[in-house]
């Protein structure tokens, strides 16, 4: 059986809600969203027979900010939050919280082609974040089996504080 399963689909689309289609919603919560739920339900069962796993979900800081733009794609990162969430409180539920792992990753902007694309930056709060060193972050996390991992660490500080 899988070990480890990351989840990370994802598509961005950014724009203003009255300027995204229908179909781009569609597409984003298909992917985003279906894309996660169908990934998670693929290994789980086997991870549930094994008695051990990891689930890793790649988030964003978009699920935990509605950022300008973001009514599509924010949206998506909230929906895998909260199924993270439920998901763990149902392994709590069957005393499996300690034999699967899940894993919450939420990093601010990494320098990937998702964000060198778009046309203007929608948030300059932090700086972008080099691919090298968010991968090594999230290695780490999941090698410390952490329940929730903002990165950079401060983002979480944050989180809480500026949460109304």
């Amino acid at each position: 059986p899988v070990n480890i399963c990351i989840v990370n689909a994802a598509v961005l689309k950014f724009g203003e809600c009255t300027d995204l289609s229908y179909n781009d919603y569609k597409i984003n919560t298909n992917i985003n969203v279906l894309g996660h739920i169908y990934t998670v339900k693929a290994f789980l069962p086997d991870m549930i027979s094994a008695d051990r796993g990891q689930i890793v979900s790649m988030g964003s800081i978009c699920s935990y900010f509605g950022g300008r733009y973001g009514t599509a794609y924010c949206t998506a990162k909230f929906a895998c939050r909260g199924f993270m969430e439920a998901l763990q409180m149902e392994l709590i539920e069957k005393g499996l919280y300690k034999k699967i792992i899940l894993t919450s990753i939420f990093p601010y902007f990494v320098k990937t082609n998702f964000i060198e694309n778009l046309e203007e930056p929608f948030s300059t709060f932090y700086d972008v974040i080099p691919l090298q060193k968010c991968a090594d972050s999230i290695v780490g996390a999941i090698l410390k089996d952490k329940q929730i991992h903002f990165i950079p660490g401060t983002l979480g500080l944050l989180c809480l504080y500026l949460k109304w």
